[in-house]
């Protein structure tokens, strides 16, 4: 191999891993800012998207994007 095209894709792949963490840890950021928004609410007019934040600490995914609204 090249030792340049080597240097290249070691490159490639340093940056795509610091993408995935990134997306990672927002994810996680935004799944605990759906748990404390729960924990801020007064749950007497319980509202659609209450319900779906709720759902969102046991489908994290949903939690997560749902964190950042």
């Amino acid at each position: 191999m090249n030792l340049r095209y080597r240097a290249k894709t070691q490159v490639g792949g340093a940056i795509a891993s610091l993408v995935i963490i990134g997306l990672w840890l927002g994810l996680v950021a935004g799944w605990v800012m759906n748990i404390i928004t729960i924990a801020h609410s007064s749950f007497t007019p319980l509202e659609g998207l209450l319900v779906l934040r709720i759902v969102g600490i046991f489908v994290a995914p949903l939690g997560a994007i749902l964190g950042w609204i």
